[in-house]
């Protein structure tokens, strides 16, 4: 049983990424960063949109996590968790393999 399949009530896609991420953990932790990184982009997303705030694709995903925050949507360390995800992701392609 996956850590992620409590997604399956709310979207396959954030299943599928949530699983992806946990397969490749051991054996490939750039690509498994890689998964969180569009798990994260992609919850943030839904969530905005659910509620009304999402504005466009082009917003960065710092900029979205702010506005969610400030909107009281979003706990201060929730966004600081999907902000590390973010910058722990950006680094990781920066590291040559």
């Amino acid at each position: 049983m996956s850590n992620f399949s409590v997604l399956s009530q709310h979207d396959e896609q954030l299943l599928r990424l949530g699983m992806l991420a946990e397969k490749y953990f051991a054996d490939d932790p750039n690509t498994c960063l890689l998964k969180l990184r569009q798990l994260a982009e992609s919850l943030t997303q839904m969530l905005a949109a659910r509620i009304g705030l999402y504005i466009a694709a082009e917003e960065t995903q710092y900029d979205l996590l702010r506005r969610l925050q400030d909107s009281g949507v979003l706990p201060r360390e929730v966004c600081q968790m999907f902000g590390e995800v973010l910058r722990d992701e950006e680094n990781a392609a920066e590291v040559p393999a």
